[in-house]
């Protein structure tokens, strides 16, 4: 098995995201992929809680920045679809709670180290999410091609495919996740 680590300029843009998808294509072993947040994301979701902290309302137009930047990604990796359409509704949902996050930190004008790291943490778990979606077109259809050959009946190998590739993305979050949550340790502790 082979653990590959992109990031924040190797999921930047649209065409990083490709490249991302074609180097794990090429892997012709197990793999998982490990993803920081969309290049500059990062240092936007700090300056945009430093922002509200002190009171600045222009935090929104920087979070607007944010929600079309991880849209705008979404829109142009992911064929329209249902696909498509439930990414939208997790990324959505994600960040309606950053939303929340940036404006109750601008009602109270404080900004914790450990809120400091929550938000940080939603880079990573929104461009996880976008590139999960993306391993649907990297992992399962080349399963669907794969799997039956391995299986008596072709049919079954293709219905197969689906909960195998369920299966290792349930991994790869569970990797993620706890590289994410060490890392946040990491910065609450500091």
């Amino acid at each position: 098995m082979k653990v590959l680590k992109f990031g924040g300029s190797s999921v930047g843009s649209v065409n990083s995201i490709l490249s991302v998808k074609k180097i794990v294509e090429a892997v012709e072993e197990p793999v998982i992929v490990v993803v920081s947040a969309l290049g500059g994301i990062t240092d936007k979701l700090i300056k945009t809680s430093e922002m509200a902290a002190s009171g600045n309302a222009a935090y929104e137009k920087e979070y607007r920045d944010i929600l079309n930047r991880h849209i705008e990604m979404v829109y142009t990796v992911i064929p329209a679809g249902e696909a498509r359409s439930i990414l939208l509704d997790q990324v959505n949902e994600l960040l309606s709670e950053l939303k929340n996050i940036y404006q109750g930190i601008y009602l109270i004008r404080d900004l914790s180290p450990k809120t400091s790291a929550t938000i940080v943490s939603y880079g990573e778990r929104l461009s996880s999410i976008i590139v999960a979606v993306v391993r649907k077109f990297v992992l399962l259809l080349p399963l669907i091609y794969i799997v039956p050959h391995f299986v008596a009946d072709k049919t079954m190998g293709v219905y197969l495919a689906e909960p195998i590739a369920d299966i290792l993305a349930v991994l790869f979050t569970a990797i993620l996740f706890t590289f994410q949550f060490r890392k946040a340790l990491r910065e609450m502790e500091r």
